[in-house]
């Protein structure tokens, strides 16, 4: 039963529902019908079910359920309650190294899993972290969501051309954006490291004044140091973020 829209993007739409049988509250997240009259995009969009219903960890949203609404395929998750790191970025700015280790220790090790199963995520960033505040913790849990581009090394290279622009240019590697098909979980990796860097310096690590100009940057340049925004930091920590 539907209880009400959380949020609609330019490919679907997520609303919060109630399980008529157990009173669950859960998340709906389903395809726009012009998105799913392309078979590509409907296939991509169950291909991020199986993918997730494959890792249970606790850093991971939970996948319960699947399935077609008519033509239009749905997946049924976890409801979260609390905030993405991005919009923890936007309203307090740069955080401390301490707090910064407490969100991304939980998320390389939910990638470590997905990496050991042959899954990379290719889209992760602050938007795509979420700080969820679960019953007894006394600190929010963090956890990885939005597995709607995941690679999965037997996937159908069919459905993933080197001309498809898939991830967010912020925090796609350099081998990202030249060809999305190939990439491994070292660009899962790269993307961390320039969310740390951002969440430490307030700043991507490439300036440009355009898209073009910024992905032409990333791909021949090497990103400013993060010392030169934060030379308070450790050289043996900043170095692991350059890394």
């Amino acid at each position: 039963e539907i209880v009400r829209l959380l949020g609609e993007g330019g490919m679907g739409a997520v609303f919060e529902a109630r399980h008529k049988l157990l009173g669950r509250i859960v998340a709906i997240k389903i395809l726009k019908p012009q998105i799913a009259a392309d078979p590509m995009f409907s296939a991509r969009f169950l291909q991020e079910a199986k993918a997730a219903a494959e890792l249970q960890h606790r850093n991971i949203v939970q996948l319960t359920h699947y399935g077609f609404d008519g033509d239009r395929p749905f997946v049924v998750m976890e409801y979260l309650r609390g905030e993405s790191m991005d919009a923890l970025l936007k309203r307090e700015g740069q955080l401390s190294v301490p707090r910064l280790l407490a969100i991304v220790d939980p998320v390389l090790r939910a990638l470590a899993l997905a990496h050991e199963r042959g899954i990379v995520h290719r889209d992760i960033k602050p938007d795509n972290i979420f700080l969820t505040l679960e019953d007894g913790d006394a600190e929010p849990v963090p956890k990885i969501v939005d597995f709607g581009i995941a690679k999965r090394s037997e996937d159908n290279v069919n459905l993933t051309t080197a001309s498809m622009a898939l991830g967010t240019p912020a925090y796609m590697a350099p081998e990202q954006i030249m060809s999305s098909k190939t990439v491994t979980g070292a660009a899962d990796q790269y993307a961390l490291g320039v969310t740390m860097y951002e969440a430490l310096a307030g700043r991507n690590p490439f300036d440009a004044d355009s898209l073009n100009a910024f992905i032409v940057a990333k791909a021949t340049q090497d990103p400013t140091p993060i010392a030169q925004y934060r030379p308070d930091l450790d050289p043996a920590f900043a170095a692991v973020v350059m890394k």
